[in-house]
């Protein structure tokens, strides 16, 4: 096997922002480093999610006005800083383990980490409850890909999120050479109809919430963050995705979670030669997993696998093949439990609704990676002793005591990136990165920043049935058709090859834009 990756963990993320002197409630040029950690991994793009939330308030309004002749309520659009508000308040129920609801249950101060909150009645310092039931109703419309559901994707409106959660990761997180794969859960017990508006529902019994959404998940042995996920969505829907119609559902699965996990953290020069090479990675899994075809595959893609098949009969290597599953055999396991038996969010935020109750699951498991990644680089032994709870509690202070603006601004629809995140890797006078791997200088210009006057607009070239004609996404690799495109007049004018025909305009999926926009824009720029 190949010596293990040197630089393992987050990327272009300066950990040092976590010094204790810079992290005390005293310093008053606090940073909110623990906003930015979740905002470095969060699923997707969050102001383009928020943008959707409030075309979602919109057309709410437009429906409870045409009902409604005389009076109704109004709901306010979403401001930037009441987005991490509510996201806040979902991880501050467990934080301070209580149902959320009770959050409002009266006026007292709760003490966090660093200074208590007085949620409130009348959400005295952060946000009323009505507010936040108003929002709690389109929040799960941020994460829905308008893509899949005009290609008729039963799974739409958590498409999105999914895609953000596996894209950031594959991009910022250089991950170890041993990566693990299970699964995870996220409990939902239908009452009144056979899936509770889910398309598919799995029981899987060893489980301490059996039934819900089954994630198969990939897993860096090091850091413990997830890698990628992807919904078990029922057989014959695994049957029709990549590698199904040949190898069968469960194999596929297989091969696709490998795939999304090989060289992981394709924005850091280390794997990016490691892609280039070729270099030999090792998997882990457990009898789900473990097939011929399987070890036959990555053999000849030049990995390496460890998996138990059947383990039953006497002359199996059972004690020799635990000792080189060790590695592997507690990562998503610990994950699972720091996700659901300690931050419990699914179950301090009581819904009907099954696609705010996949969302709670997905910020969950993205606060919990986000701890993993804390842990796995601060140095600080306090850090290291901190739970996942306790870390919560700091992330949902930062969110919730957030400076964003307050104020719907003119460009507020606008899909754009809202934080850095192209930065470059600038080496130390022996031309080596930085000790840990992570280089915390940014490039001086951001996505936002070159995304002026490069705005994504719908295909105004429309269909006999007068709906936007759909053209293939632009970026390499990406066969996924959209009506979004670029609506700079440059831009629309630019033509490329796709599928074996011309198309006209620069045409991007929700997973590719802004950052293949900004690639394509700035070629010699792009790390």
């Amino acid at each position: 096997m190949d010596q293990e990756y040197p630089d393992v963990g987050l990327t272009y993320f300066d950990f040092n922002q976590f010094q204790p002197d810079r992290v005390a409630k005293e310093n008053h040029a606090y940073g909110y480093p623990f906003l930015k950690l979740l905002m470095k991994l969060w699923p997707g793009n969050w102001n383009a999610q928020r943008a959707q939330i409030n075309d979602r308030i919109d057309a709410v309004n437009e429906e409870t006005k045409k009902k409604k002749k005389k009076s109704f309520h109004v709901i306010r659009k979403v401001t930037k800083r009441e987005f991490w508000v509510f996201v806040g308040l979902l991880i501050a129920a467990s934080a301070h383990r209580l149902g959320g609801h009770l959050l409002w249950e009266k006026d007292r101060d709760i003490w966090t980490a660093t200074e208590p909150i007085n949620y409130g009645i009348d959400g005295k310092e952060v946000m009323p409850e009505y507010r936040f039931r108003d929002l709690r109703q389109v929040f799960p419309y941020g994460f829905q890909d308008k893509d899949a559901e005009d290609d008729g994707d039963p799974w739409h409106m958590i498409r999105g999120m999914v895609n953000g959660y596996n894209l950031v990761r594959s991009l910022w997180v250089a991950a170890s050479l041993k990566k693990v794969m299970d699964e995870t859960m996220s409990a939902w017990c239908p009452r009144t109809t056979k899936f509770g508006g889910l398309p598919h529902i799995s029981w899987i019994c060893r489980k301490p919430e059996p039934l819900g959404t089954e994630f198969k998940t990939v897993a860096c042995s090091s850091t413990g963050i997830i890698l990628h996920c992807e919904i078990q969505e029922g057989e014959k829907a695994m049957k029709a995705k990549k590698y199904g119609g040949e190898f069968g559902g469960t194999v596929a699965c297989t091969f696709r979670l490998i795939e999304a996990a090989v060289h992981c953290g394709k924005k850091w020069r280390s794997r990016k030669q490691a892609a280039l090479d070729n270099k030999s990675e090792y998997f882990i899994g457990d009898s789900w997993f473990t097939s011929v075809p399987v070890v036959e595959w990555l053999s000849e893609k030049g990995h390496n696998y460890c998996g138990a098949m059947k383990s039953n009969y006497r002359l199996f290597p059972k004690a020799e093949l635990e000792a080189k599953m060790k590695v592997g055999a507690v990562v998503l396991p610990l994950h699972n439990h720091a996700r659901q038996g300690e931050l419990k969010m699914e179950k301090r935020w009581v819904t009907h609704d099954c696609w705010f109750r996949l969302g709670t699951t997905l910020i969950s498991m993205t606060v919990t990676d986000c701890w993993k990644a804390f842990r796995h680089h601060v140095a600080d032994d306090k850090a290291k002793e901190m739970t996942v709870v306790g870390f919560a509690d700091r992330v949902a202070s930062d969110c919730l005591r957030n400076k964003f603006p307050d104020t719907i601004e003119a460009d507020d629809n606008l899909n754009l990136m809202p934080t850095p995140v192209l930065t470059v890797e600038v080496p130390t006078g022996n031309g080596v990165p930085a000790a840990d791997g992570i280089s915390p200088i940014s490039v001086a210009t951001t996505i936002e920043d070159l995304s002026n006057g490069h705005t994504r607009i719908v295909n105004p070239d429309l269909q006999a049935s007068g709906r936007p004609k759909r053209r293939t996404c632009r970026a390499d690799g990406c066969r996924k058709e959209t009506h979004w495109l670029c609506g700079n007049q440059a831009c629309m004018s630019e033509a490329y090859n796709a599928n074996g025909r011309r198309v006209r305009g620069m045409f991007y999926c929700d997973a590719h834009w802004p950052l293949e926009h900004w690639k394509d824009l700035h070629p010699t720029s792009a790390p």
